[in-house]
């Protein structure tokens, strides 16, 4: 699956240092979960998410990045996948601290009717990069995406949002959406 922040990044993942969560809502199931991510005394974590919304599926993920008790790197990466008629809420509540860097690497796929909603808060005082990467693969697939910040003394947040429409036919429904193809 393509990420926002890029195959460059696969190393970061790799899965001897990674911590993994898995999570996912059944056909048909209406689901909420909460996801509490830190790294304790490391100085460099990474961990990372696969979550999953079965068709009909109704999945709502919360991450809230932790400050760390020290300065220091983090990197997560959030793979999702709504099926048919299904939709994925991500909530991410980024609370870094300062001389913490976090690296938010998200992907998504969203097959005929899927959709995912983003919501984004960076607060705190660390330096935040984000990239979110989102394929609608088929026919009114969505992504809705709201993103806020607030920036503190020199603190930097990068952010990198792509939406991949894969077939033609998405173009062709909205002939104002602007794309790769122009």
């Amino acid at each position: 699956m393509n990420t926002g922040a890029g195959k460059e990044t696969d190393v970061l993942f790799a899965p001897e240092q990674t911590k993994n969560w898995n999570v996912s809502a059944k056909e048909g199931q209406t689901k909420q979960v909460t996801l509490s991510i830190g790294q304790g005394k490391e100085t460099v974590s990474s961990g990372k998410i696969r979550a999953v919304a079965e068709e009909g599926a109704s999945l709502t993920v919360f991450e809230v990045f932790e400050p760390a008790q020290a300065a220091g790197q983090l990197a997560v990466r959030t793979e999702l996948y709504a099926k048919k008629d299904s939709r994925i809420r991500l909530v991410q509540v980024m609370m870094r601290g300062e001389g913490q860097e976090l690296l938010n690497d998200v992907g998504c796929i969203c097959e005929e009717n899927g959709a995912l909603d983003l919501l984004q808060v960076v607060v705190g005082k660390g330096d935040v990069y984000d990239g979110i990467w989102t394929e609608l693969q088929k026919d009114h697939a969505s992504l809705q995406a709201e993103i806020g910040y607030l920036l503190q003394n020199q603190q930097k947040f990068d952010v990198n949002l792509e939406c991949a429409p894969l077939r033609k036919s998405n173009r062709e429904h909205d002939p104002g959406r602007r794309n790769a193809d122009g």
